[in-house]
């Protein structure tokens, strides 16, 4: 399953490079271009490639957004736009572990269990406030009726 999704993006990236400067393109390894030849997906129907739009606006698949990256990073980028990249890269990683550890902290987790654990603790005892019991009228009658039996039986 995930050797087709990489095969569906190599046939993307082989589109965007089809639409790429020819200059961009040699920059990239031609050992690197053969593999996307050999690997790519040759019944992947590839989405509608608009040169005038963004690349993170022609609805790509993740894997081909990430080769884009690569790409971007290892061949295209000098040294100084490399720094920035990757300070980029940094700084989003960063928020995103920030993001993970609010979302599944495990303090607010039990944080969370305790209260519920409370509530449900206070409901149960408003719930086992003493309860009158009333004994109906039919119930008085037989057990008068019983205790009549029982004497009679001594």
């Amino acid at each position: 399953m995930e050797n087709k999704k990489y095969d569906k993006a190599f046939s993307e990236i082989r589109v965007i490079l089809e639409n790429t400067e020819e200059e961009l393109v040699h920059k990239i390894p031609k050992s690197f271009r053969n593999f996307i030849e050999e690997n790519y997906d040759k019944n992947y129907k590839v989405p509608f490639i608009n040169v005038n739009r963004k690349i993170d606006e022609q609805g790509l698949l993740d894997e081909t957004m990430t080769i884009i990256s690569l790409i971007y990073r290892n061949y295209w980028c000098d040294e100084m736009q490399r720094k920035e990249y990757d300070e980029i890269v940094r700084k989003n990683e960063l928020k995103l572990q920030e993001e993970i550890r609010e979302r599944y902290n495990p303090d607010k987790i039990f944080e969370r269990n305790i209260k519920k654990e409370e509530i449900e603790e206070e409901n149960k005892m408003m719930q086992q406030d003493l309860v009158v019991y009333k004994e109906s009228m039919f119930n008085k009658i037989w057990l008068k009726i019983k205790n009549i039996f029982r004497k009679w039986k001594k």
